[in-house]
């Protein structure tokens, strides 16, 4: 598979993924598939994810979690059987109602015509604050009172 095969394999994959058809999107996985998002305290679906069981946990995971209004991957480099998409996201985190937006960088590497890798890349800080409750996202530690 060509380079430009692979970019309109990942731009097929995010429109799956837009759409909320996990399954056909889970179709063009590698049985062992490794799906590594960066581990953030408090992020319950943000850590390494192996094989398409887990994944489609992690696809499960983020959508109690995690509430995305806006999501665009912007640009794509391909080189040999790897993909870089650079992109944008905005939403809400449920278990907080914190909104949260950033730039993202998605790594996609392929062994034939399945995806076989999946890495994120992102702002960790900005998402572990989103997710966590108000008086620890201050900086306070709980039951501490701060003066107004």
């Amino acid at each position: 598979m060509n380079e430009q095969e692979l970019v309109d394999r990942v731009k097929r994959g995010n429109a799956m993924f837009s759409s909320g058809d996990i399954q056909g999107l889970v179709a063009t996985f590698a049985d062992d598939i490794e799906w590594v998002m960066p581990e953030i305290d408090g992020v319950p679906y943000a850590h390494t994810f192996r094989g398409k069981q887990e994944v489609i946990e992690f696809f499960r995971s983020f959508s109690q979690n995690m509430q995305l209004s806006r999501y665009e991957i912007r640009k794509f480099v391909a080189q040999g059987d790897t993909v870089v998409g650079l992109g944008y996201y905005a939403g809400v985190a449920i278990p907080t109602g914190r909104p949260l937006e950033g730039e993202l960088v998605h790594l996609y590497t392929y062994q034939g015509d399945k995806l076989i890798r999946f890495q994120q890349f992102g702002d960790t800080a900005a998402a572990r604050d989103a997710f966590q409750p108000m008086h620890q996202a201050a900086g306070q530690q709980p039951g501490a009172h701060t003066m107004h």
